[in-house]
């Protein structure tokens, strides 16, 4: 009886749709474990996103007052949910795409949501070390600053411009 749930298993089935220079048996396997992997926490981040639409439900609707980083933090979940359908995209596609325009989204979605959380935690604790009354423009600017200078820096690496 073959044990259909087996990483060999799966493996061995998966081995015949790849190209013959990846066939080796131990890449296959974390392939696979890599895939089950992102589907898990692509699981996970829908239940969350699906669990908390009533609070932007409020905030559409009126019934919350509207505070200008919430932009932000809506941003920065539809770029996280743009990351995993792109995952889950790749990984479930049995036909021919183009890999260099997935992994392109993939890496602008996924870069996308970790500068706009950063964003948020940056802010979170410039609010908290600074008092209202020490905010000045040059403060202000050089936070800007450091935030469009650590996203172009992670933008323009050697792994972006594929």
């Amino acid at each position: 009886m073959v044990n259909w749930r087996d990483a060999t298993t799966i493996a061995e089935q998966f081995r015949k749709y790849l190209p013959l220079e990846t066939q080796s048996l131990h890449l296959l396997v974390l392939t696979v474990g890599v895939i089950k992997v992102t589907h898990f926490c692509a699981g996970i981040f829908l239940w969350e996103f699906l669990s908390t639409l009533d609070y932007e439900y409020t905030v559409y609707t009126g019934k919350r007052p509207f505070r200008w980083t919430l932009i932000i933090y809506l941003l920065t979940r539809y770029a996280t949910m743009g990351a995993m359908l792109c995952y889950m995209i790749g990984f479930n596609d049995s036909n021919e795409f183009d890999c260099v325009a997935w992994l392109k989204a993939t890496y602008a979605f996924s870069y996308g949501s970790l500068a706009l959380a950063s964003a948020l935690i940056g802010m979170r604790a410039y609010d908290r070390i600074l008092s209202p009354g020490s905010r000045t423009d040059v403060s202000v600017a050089s936070l800007f600053g450091t935030v469009t200078g650590w996203s172009y820096l992670s933008m323009s690496s050697p792994g972006w411009s594929m």
